[in-house]
């Protein structure tokens, strides 16, 4: 991942308005965009992600199966998509179940970002990227229910903010 990669700053309604390098989007507390994936499991399990030691913000923590800002220019279901295949070495076809926005404060950096979030179902191998994920495992939506509630300094906000939709599109499908 470059260091000068640049995000498309986007309105209240998610119109682009400029591009900007990422990093001074956190500082600055622009909005920008990130594209979230679930994967579901044999046994209906969720995929969750435990972020790499490494990462800038939230290391350490749950979180989606992947997730990533999109790019200048770059959809969310293509960011999406390469998100997928970067972090869990998954190429699957995607469903979009919604989007939501939120915000959150690491330090002196501001996350004010919208969230398109996708869902694929992948029975074969993970690869996770040892450079971004930490680990994975497989989880019930009661058991992230659970987390969720009884321990939320161990997830990262925007699982958090994405986990309802999943819930919401599951029990609706």
């Amino acid at each position: 991942m470059s260091e000068k990669e640049c995000v498309d700053v986007v309105d209240e309604q998610d119109r682009v308005l400029a591009q900007e390098e990422k990093e001074r989007c956190h500082e600055l507390g622009k909005r920008h965009r990130c594209a979230v994936v679930y994967v579901l499991r044999p046994g209906k399990k969720v995929l969750v992600q435990i972020r790499g030691e490494g990462e800038r913000t939230c290391p350490g923590r749950y979180d989606h199966s992947a997730a990533g800002h999109v790019d200048a220019g770059e959809t969310y279901e293509d960011a999406a998509r390469r998100e997928l295949e970067e972090e869990l070495g998954i190429v699957a076809s995607l469903t979009r179940i919604g989007k939501t926005y939120a915000e959150e404060r690491h330090g002196n950096l501001i996350d004010r970002q919208f969230f398109e979030v996708f869902l694929c179902s992948h029975t074969g191998a993970i690869v996770p990227d040892p450079g971004e994920v930490g680990a994975v495992d497989e989880m019930t939506l009661e058991a992230i229910e659970q987390l969720l509630a009884k321990e939320p300094e161990r997830c990262a906000g925007g699982f958090h903010a994405t986990f309802p939709l999943l819930k919401k599109h599951l029990s609706q499908h």
